[in-house]
C-alpha cells in the first residue's frame, strides 16, 4: 500500500523520483526501492513524505482515505456533499442558521 501511495502522490505532483529524492536528501534509488516495495522509509522520512505531499501518515500507510485530517479539501468528500457545501456557502447567515437547525432536526429524528 505504501509503495503505491508514494508512486501515486509523486505522479500527481508531476515530479520524478530524482526530484523527490533531492527534496528529501536521499538517492533516487531509495525512492525506487520504496515504490517497488523492496524497502520502506523510516519514521522520520515517512513524516517528511507526509508533509511534502500534504497528507497524513495514516493516508500514506493506507489506514484512511482522508488525505489530511487537519486540512480537508473538496476532493475528500462525496459529490453530493460537495454540492451541498457549495450551495450552503452562497446562503446568508440567517439562511445558514435555518439550514443548520433543519439538519439538527433530521439528525435527532434517528
Amino acid at each position: 500500500m505504501l509503495a503505491k501511495k508514494i508512486r501515486e502522490l509523486r505522479n500527481e505532483k508531476g515530479i520524478s523520483q530524482s526530484s523527490l529524492a533531492n527534496h528529501l536528501g536521499l538517492t533516487q534509488q531509495a525512492i525506487a526501492k520504496w515504490e517497488k516495495g523492496i524497502a520502506e522509509p523510516d519514521s522520520v522520512t515517512l513524516n517528511k513524505l507526509a508533509s511534502f505531499f500534504n497528507v497524513s501518515v495514516d493516508f500514506l500507510l493506507g489506514r484512511t482515505n482522508v488525505r489530511n485530517s487537519n486540512n480537508n479539501t473538496d476532493e475528500d468528500f462525496p459529490d453530493d456533499v460537495k454540492v451541498l457545501m457549495r450551495s450552503v456557502s452562497k446562503l446568508t447567515d440567517k439562511q445558514k442558521e435555518i439550514v443548520k437547525r433543519l439538519v439538527q432536526e433530521f439528525i435527532n429524528e434517528d
